[in-house]
């Protein structure tokens, strides 16, 4: 077991320029300033990111007024999918599936208007 363990002299820091980063190139850039403008310019796409976020806090508050110790289970830390399953696993009023579904299509909506699919995606709507 004994040399299984590090040796100092295996740190990172002996090839440091190897590691250090210098920042996106013209070219990241130009693709930020053009995926920036194409999501910026559709208010359809705007209005998904945005109400996701809404529906996001709402389950946020759910949880919270649901789940006694709620702090324990981290929610900022959470992925939405996470999120969801928490959700309906406390549905205790019984919204049933219908109503879950159209929640699960809107976050693929929303992931599409967050990535690179949207067109195709919106087209489907």
């Amino acid at each position: 077991m004994k040399d299984k363990l590090i040796d100092s002299s295996d740190s990172i820091g002996e090839n440091q320029d190897e590691y250090e980063y210098h920042g996106p190139d013209q070219e990241g850039l130009n693709r930020l300033v053009r995926y920036l403008g194409a999501a910026l310019s559709d208010p359809v796409r705007i209005s998904v990111l945005l109400a996701q976020g809404l529906i996001e806090e709402m389950i946020d508050d759910f949880i919270k007024e649901a789940v006694p110790n709620h702090d324990l289970l981290k929610l900022h830390k959470m992925g939405f999918t996470e999120k969801l399953r928490w959700t309906r696993a406390l549905d205790v009023a019984g919204n049933g599936d219908p109503f879950w579904k159209v929640v699960e299509a809107f976050y693929d909506l929303r992931n599409a208007a967050a990535h690179r699919n949207w067109d195709e995606k919106r087209a489907d709507c």
